[in-house]
């Protein structure tokens, strides 16, 4: 009898098992097709490679859990989209199948075999101009025709585009994808870095917004990463460098190109992807945009500069910024509400999001490593722009990379040697801003933390319990658990951190996930926590959480088994909303 290998724990099974007899799996979907891998997996679903096991034929297959309407219209939209449009256009995966299951639809399409711009950029650095420039042209070609037929992606990101070992570029997930004439639907996903301003606000979006989108995709891959997000641009009334600042022999047509579709404004952005490639292949001497020359490299090659315009902060003292655990303390003078979420396993926060004093005018940046301390410039009169330093560090440019003609196991795809038809490009030195945020705590002294009590799960706590399961069953894992304990635990966490004005991990008092939930009587062999504030909706906080890596590991977690939640509300505070989820191994 022959046999195969299970996708999740790698142990030999017989070619007619339909569940893994090691870690219990499925393995076959529908009688048909055999999962063979995980391909990536994200808030609403997963994503795994598949063979259809009589034409033993390769597949992409996606697994989304329905749980609202708003969700299953998407789905059934992007379906639609694929089914009409794939075919006549090369640049988007076929659509196979479809079926549901309960509260699942499973989407059958295309495998493209390739790797991701992320994990290429990840891998390799910043691209050579020529080969950004190239790439910009196809994709905007790509999006006329898109737009041609009434299609609006809005999801358009480095990890959305696959480039396969022929050099052909491939659009992925239209799940947040509308038809231009239509209302906007109820899926609010995007993806901060890339996310037009008038997307993230959940304004009517059009093909300038994949503009915008496309923009920040490129400038990821001529600088090394990614602009600060639009939004944040916009409340902080921020510059944003140019990509010759970063990679000073990218040429100024494409530099300047970049950044008018990194327009905050969609009326200053190109009218459409057809005027883009007019400009990117117009000659060398047009002014293109007159406030936006190609900007000389900073005088020190370890500090580049983020130009804000503050409000007036006349009389301000000057103040020596350093990265935690010092912070500097100002107090909004409103209520400001931001989505923002963060757990201990976190690799990296987001970045480029502002630390404003509304009603004083003081931003400011800090870099994520504990050595670097930076310090602001003195403060201007009322009005005038603030220039921050911010510590970066060295990067080089490369040639196209490499693409693997199968790609390797996930997170990412590690690319082998393989010939290209490229010249060879010579790096060149491009520095990396990968600032982080400190949150400001409360001015006024902590009070006291509320006691550990037991809460009755609300509606909305118990929707995240039951979403944070689905996750965890999508994944073969076991269902958690609501303890009371937990829940008093949790509570106790999310009041402290309402009441005293704080996001963190650590409590007021500095106490841990651990004490707390020693506190309310439960003794655990491991504790794990997740926060997240802002959020309005379960799901939009169980979404934040599965969008972060270290959050997601911790959802997912194999070991824990028991699980608390909490949540609390105070429009004073900072974020308004703060969620808390303890997962525990008794």
């Amino acid at each position: 009898m022959s046999e195969f290998v299970c996708y999740y724990c790698q142990n030999a099974i017989a070619a007619a098992t339909n569940n893994c007899p090691q870690c219990g799996q499925p393995q076959v979907l529908r009688e048909r097709y055999r999962l063979k891998r995980l391909l990536g997996q994200g808030g609403f679903g997963v994503v795994y490679e598949a063979v259809d096991a009589d034409l033993n034929r390769h597949y992409a297959i996606k697994l989304i859990i329905a749980t609202s309407g708003a969700i299953r219209e998407q789905v059934a939209i992007e379906a639609q989209i694929l089914a009409q449009h794939a075919r006549r256009l090369p640049f988007m995966p076929e659509i196979y199948d479809i079926w549901t299951e309960s509260n699942r639809i499973a989407l059958v399409m295309e495998y493209i075999d390739g790797a991701t711009l992320g994990s290429l950029i990840e891998q390799h650095g910043a691209w050579a101009p020529n080969v950004a420039g190239r790439f910009l042209h196809t994709i905007l070609s790509n999006l006329d025709s898109l737009h041609n037929v009434g299609i609006i992606h809005r999801d358009i990101k480095p990890d959305n585009i696959k480039r396969t070992a022929d050099g052909r570029y491939v659009l992925l997930d239209f799940g947040i994808a509308k038809r231009s004439l239509s209302t906007e639907t109820g899926a609010k996903a995007f993806s901060l870095y890339y996310a037009s301003p008038e997307q993230a606000q959940g304004k009517a979006t059009d093909a300038r917004s994949d503009l915008y989108s496309l923009g920040a995709t490129t400038y990821h891959m001529l600088t090394g990463h990614p602009p600060a997000p639009g939004e944040a641009r916009q409340v902080m009334n921020a510059e944003l460098q140019p990509p010759t600042h970063f990679a000073p022999k990218t040429p100024p047509v494409l530099s300047n190109l970049v950044m008018q579709m990194l327009e905050l404004d969609p009326d200053k952005r190109p009218a459409s992807a057809k005027a883009a490639m007019k400009i990117l292949v117009a000659p060398p001497t047009v002014n293109l945009r007159s406030d936006q020359a190609a900007a000389s490299p900073p005088a020190s090659p370890a500090v580049a500069h983020v130009r804000v315009a503050a409000p007036s902060s006349a009389g301000m003292p000057t103040q020596a910024i350093t990265p935690a655990p010092a912070r500097a303390v100002a107090p909004p003078t409103a209520p400001v509400a931001p989505s923002a979420s963060r757990s201990r396993g976190a690799l990296w926060v987001i970045a480029a999001i502002m630390l404003a004093v509304l009603g004083g005018g003081l931003i400011w940046f800090t870099q994520r490593d504990p050595t670097l301390g930076i310090a602001s410039t003195s403060t201007p009169a009322a009005g005038q722009p603030t220039t921050i330093p911010v510590v970066v560090a060295a990067a080089t440019q490369t040639a196209e990379p490499p693409i693997p003609t199968s790609p390797a196991p996930p997170p990412t795809i590690a690319p082998a040697a393989t010939a290209t038809s490229q010249p060879p490009i010579e790096p060149t030195p491009a520095p990396i801003i990968e600032p982080t945020i400190e949150v400001p705590p409360a001015t006024a002294a902590p009070t006291d933390i509320p006691a550990p009590t037991a809460v009755p799960l609300s509606a909305d706590l118990q929707e995240v319990v039951n979403l944070v399961n689905d996750q965890r069953a999508l994944q073969g894992l076991v269902r958690l658990t609501v303890n009371p304990q937990l829940i008093s635990a949790a509570q106790a966490h999310s009041d402290d951190m309402a009441s005293n004005n704080f996001f963190s991990n650590t409590g007021s008092d500095g106490s841990s996930v651990q004490t707390r939930i020693n506190r309310a009587g439960y003794i655990a062999s491991l504790s794990i926590e997740n926060i997240a504030a802002g959020y309005a909706t379960p799901l939009e906080v169980v979404s934040s959480w599965m969008n972060d890596d270290g959050q997601r590991a911790n959802l997912l977690n194999p070991d824990v088994r028991d699980v608390g939640v909490g949540y609390a509300a105070n429009p004073a505070a900072q974020y308004g909303r703060y969620w808390t989820i303890v997962y525990t191994k008794p």
